[in-house]
């Protein structure tokens, strides 16, 4: 069954590198394909069994959608993209002004690790413990492939953020 499981998450890994050769694909259609490349890559890590991964995914992916959202600019960038947004100059603020700038980096940080609890809390309710556990090194692994394959395809040029 494990077998049959690994052959096909190989499988299907072929086939969406074949596609990809085949088209030039845009970028909803990038998107995609490292979709199902990190579900593939997340599964096979965590040896998920079928029932295990028809139950996790739907939870897997609802949590991720809170992050995304989680991470998306605020009413803070008046509507200004991260790239464009102006880092406070502190030297010109009150020390109210940074106080209150400081409380804000904690709440966020807080609801963000609220949020990872919540998932977490989640996960576990589908998935025994020590799968739960592996999740993140699984994520943090695929991303690091991930940068590999785009460093190597940029002809070798460091990606920013990869780890080594």
């Amino acid at each position: 069954m494990k077998t049959i499981n690994s052959l096909a998450l190989l499988l299907l890994l072929c086939a969406f590198t074949l596609s990809s050769f085949a088209q030039a694909p845009n970028r909803a259609d990038k998107r995609k394909q490292i979709q199902a490349q990190k579900v593939a890559f997340i599964t096979q890590q965590l040896a998920l069994t079928p029932e295990e991964a028809q139950k996790f995914w739907p939870v897997y992916n609802q949590c991720e959608e809170k992050q995304k959202e989680f991470r998306k600019p605020r009413d803070r960038n008046h509507g200004k993209s991260d790239g464009e947004r102006q880092k406070p100059n502190i030297d010109e603020m009150s020390d109210k002004e940074v106080e209150a700038l400081i409380n804000l980096e904690f709440e966020k940080k807080e609801r963000g690790l609220a949020l990872h609890k919540e998932c977490i809390g989640k996960f576990k309710e589908v998935l025994p413990i020590k799968k739960v556990a592996k999740l993140h090194i699984a994520e943090k692994e695929f991303r690091k492939t991930l940068l590999k394959r785009m460093g190597e395809r940029r002809g070798g040029q460091r990606v920013p953020h990869e780890q080594k």
